[in-house]
């Protein structure tokens, strides 16, 4: 019997995601951590990938929406991909705090945005929409990760 040895595969495709990739639908989830209690709201690109995630996290709901809406589902997490200007992001803070506002619990939104610029001035508008707790997470190539939650809201007797 003779071996021939095959000649070697050389990788086409990066071992790593490239530098300018936004943190998938798993990171965000992670990032707001969604579990087994939480409704998931996906709005915008990588939509799919964030349902998937969601659904390997064993959260209780999850929709998706391809642009921000009027009337969203009820959430507990409302995660944005694809953001890269503040025309890009009011919309969908406005669908976010909808859609955590439907919740009787408040709830917790993460933007993946472009730049700590836009970051910053994100912040008031947030606290405009009774946004709390802003956390801003540097992510690769001046990327940043916006966390907050909105606040149940207070029942009156």
């Amino acid at each position: 019997m003779t071996i021939i040895p095959l000649p070697s595969v050389r990788r086409r495709t990066p071992a790593t995601p490239a530098a300018r990739e936004e943190p998938g639908g798993e990171a965000l989830l992670r990032t707001a951590g969604a579990g087994p209690e939480d409704r998931v709201v996906a709005i915008g690109p990588g939509g799919a990938e964030t349902l998937g995630a969601a659904l390997r996290r064993g959260c209780r709901a999850a929709s998706g929406l391809a642009r921000p809406t009027g009337h969203p589902d009820p959430a507990d997490v409302v995660v944005a991909r694809g953001i890269h200007s503040e025309e890009d992001a009011l919309p969908v803070l406005e669908a976010g705090r909808r859609a955590l506002s439907d919740g009787l619990r408040g709830g917790r939104l993460v933007l993946s945005l472009l730049g700590a610029g836009l970051a910053r001035r994100l912040v008031a508008r947030l606290a405009e929409r009774g946004f709390t707790r802003v956390q801003l997470l540097p992510q690769r190539e001046g990327g940043v990760l916006l966390l907050c939650a909105l606040p149940a809201p207070v029942r009156r007797a």
